[in-house]
């Protein structure tokens, strides 16, 4: 029942034998969430039926499209219906209308006469030809229309919902992982989860089909360690399904396919005193009421170290004992806290390895080099790579423009979207999150199938998408859930490491590189709120091609410098990059070798501050190199009081680990006058 209507629903077996049963004289319409197969379930019914099956998403076209085009015979025009709705010959076929609910109301009144009379103005279908429809429902948020209530009178309306004994059937056939069969097994209610409120993805079985190739691919490709698997599985399914599903994959990895998920969940469920710790330690823990496993594994070491009476012995037994299970502190992730992100060379390998058969939306804040990543790892596949900007098409475009053949209409595709040559290639969707709604649903069919109108890409194509995210200000649109369940979606983080070594490669001058080395959090920035230049990895390119253009011409001064910078990054940035340049910032030595010799230390506060910045970045990230404690004292020793205590402050933990215990003591002699 759904509010005051009852609602009667089939699965996909019945849905199937419905339609081979009666579709040949009534048109079917088949609603549910999507990714639950519907699809998939009309192709199979038309196979087996010994049917060809010709998909039409009526998104694509315009409503004159569907009566064809006019061409001149004798003194009459005769409209040519489109080839793909009605073949020259007179064999029938399954006719899928695919996404109908997504159509525009005009596009719906134009499949009246084809739903009811199989009939296109004086055309008729073969005898024996079938008329399918399928699409989401308004409660599934997937930018659907009101559905015309003279259509739906035309049609045989089937709910279908989801079956778990019919859906391990398929999969088992299907070749799906053991690892994902027998977890949607031990969770049934992971297969199909609700709708989110936001846009992001979601379990469906279409989602899970798509994880579980990836994953083998992947794995194939010898790129699935354990960030990229969190990663994938985030881009696919439900968050509540990321944490539970990465871990039980991991369970399988070690133990053996044989390991059950029912034995799995009691394994992680035992209680933490049967672990191998201390009375003390166990009593701590379930202070905090933290008595199972699978509790203990959702703490970070960080949050343990809160606790009372835990300091780093205590977690070092703890880590220990639960190594002996094949677990670690903070394995059980929160990703609603740390959502799995892949730096640009990460999401390289995964497009290299999955995007012949996965559709893969690269999602980040703008300039941090989507579009150059998906270019490099086309050119490394040697794939020319052919970038279309949605924002600048209408939704018929995507089919492309009709012209006669014979007496049918035929829709010529627009030769970026498709190459008149078969050789596969990379198609780039850039900005796609930007598109309005009716873009985004023409794009469904690309997405999913590989297909435009009646044309397949050529086997093996790559289909990589990219944008913003909401929270950028870079007026994206909401993105359809339809869409998010046809694509693995990958949050890209910048990587000042892996920048670092691709400015170098490609030119970036000096002084920028040093900045960047010396001020990592300068690389990126947040968007500003009002619109101004902030520091991106794609701003300071900018900034540098602009540098070495305006030396190139002998015009590069402090001003002209202070103008190229200001107009291209973050105002904070500008200024201490200028302020740095003006005092030689590319003779700035590496942070070891002022540990090791103090008084190379600069003279100058400006470089001193931006040393001293750079050494509380590197401890806050536990990346200092190792120092001996003799040297870590004498250089704090060193420094002026005004520097010391702002490298102290609020790191007294990392400094006691180097061994600077001796310089603190003195500094807090200073500071108290003892």
């Amino acid at each position: 029942m759904s509010g005051d209507r009852l609602i009667e629903t089939v699965t996909l077996s019945q849905a199937k034998q419905l339609i081979q049963c009666a579709a040949h004289q009534q048109s079917f319409l088949l609603l549910s969430p999507p990714g639950v197969g519907k699809s998939d379930l009309v192709q199979q019914a038309a196979q087996e039926s010994g049917l060809a099956c010709r998909s039409l998403l009526g998104t694509q076209l315009a409503p004159e499209d569907v009566s064809g085009v006019p061409r001149i015979v004798g003194e009459r025009s005769v409209f040519c219906p489109p080839r793909v709705l009605l073949p020259e010959d007179a064999t029938p076929f399954c006719l899928f209308l695919d996404e109908l609910p997504a159509c525009a109301p005009d596009i719906q009144k134009a499949f009246y006469s084809l739903l009811l009379e199989r009939r296109l103005g004086e055309h008729h279908l073969p005898e024996g030809a079938w008329v399918v429809a399928a699409g989401n429902r308004s409660e599934d948020r997937a930018l659907v229309r009101t559905i015309s209530s003279a259509l739906m009178n035309r049609v045989i309306v089937l709910q279908v919902r989801v079956d778990h004994a019919e859906w391990q059937a398929w999969a088992v056939n299907a070749g799906l992982r053991p690892e994902v069969t027998s977890f949607i097994r031990g969770s049934p209610e992971s297969l199909l989860r609700p709708i989110p409120n936001h846009p992001e993805p979601f379990s469906t079985p279409r989602a899970w089909a798509s994880l579980s190739q990836a994953l083998d691919q992947a794995q194939r490709a010898g790129v699935l360690d354990e960030p990229q698997l969190r990663a994938l599985v985030a881009g696919r399914v439900s968050p509540e399904d990321v944490a539970p599903f990465c871990l039980w994959w991991q369970a399988v990895q070690s133990q053996g396919t044989n390991l059950t998920h029912e034995d799995w969940r009691s394994y992680i469920g035992v209680q933490v005193r049967t672990l191998s710790l201390s009375q003390r330690a166990v009593q701590s823990l379930e202070s905090e009421s933290i008595y199972t496993v699978d509790n203990l594994i959702r703490r970070t070491k960080g949050e343990l170290l809160r606790l009372n009476d835990f300091d780093e012995a205590r977690i070092a037994e703890v880590e220990a004992a639960l190594a002996e299970k094949g677990l670690a502190l903070g394995c059980w992730f929160d990703i609603t806290r740390d959502r799995p992100t892949v730096t640009l060379r990460q999401a390289q390998s995964l497009i290299m390895s999955l995007a012949h058969e996965q559709s893969l939306l690269l999602l980040s804040a703008p300039g941090v080099g989507k579009s150059e990543a998906v270019r490099q790892a086309a050119a490394a596949a040697e794939l020319p790579c052919r970038s279309l900007l949605g924002t600048q098409i209408a939704p018929e475009d995507v089919s492309g423009v009709p012209h006669i053949v014979g007496e049918r209409s035929v829709f010529c595709p627009p030769r970026v979207l498709l190459p008149e040559t078969p050789e596969r290639f990379c198609l780039f969707l850039d900005e796609l999150p930007a598109c309005p709604p009716d873009i985004q649903k023409a794009f469904y069919s690309l997405l999913l199938e590989r297909r435009v109108g009646e044309h397949l890409l050529p086997p093996d194509s790559w289909v990589v998408a990219a944008g913003n995210r909401s929270e950028d200000r870079a007026l994206v649109r909401s993105m359809s859930m339809a869409l998010l369940n046809r694509v693995f979606l990958l949050h890209v983080r910048v990587d000042v490491k892996e920048w670092l070594v691709w400015a170098k490669a490609n030119g970036v001058r000096s002084e920028i590189l040093a900045f960047v080395t010396y001020m990592p959090n300068s690389l990126m920035r947040s968007a500003p709120a009002e619109p101004s230049p902030f520091s991106t990895p794609r701003a300071w390119t900018t900034l540098s091609r602009a540098l070495e253009l305006a030396e190139q011409r002998s015009v590069l001064s402090n001003d002209l410098r202070r103008a190229l910078a200001f107009g291209s990054v973050s105002s904070e940035d500008a200024a201490l990059f200028c302020a740095m340049a003006e005092e030689s910032l590319a003779d700035i030595l590496p942070i070891e070798e002022y540990f090791a010799a103090p008084e190379k230390l600069p003279e100058s506060d400006t470089a001193r501050w931006f040393i001293i910045n750079r050494l509380r970045t590197l401890l806050q990230r536990n990346e200092l190199p190792p120092i001996p404690p003799e040297q870590v004292n004498r250089f704090l020793e060193f420094i002026p009081g005004e520097f010391r205590f702002a490298v102290l402050v609020d790191l007294v933990e990392p400094w006691a680990r180097l061994g600077a215990s001796d310089a603190m003591f003195q500094a807090l002699k200073e500071v108290t006058g003892l």
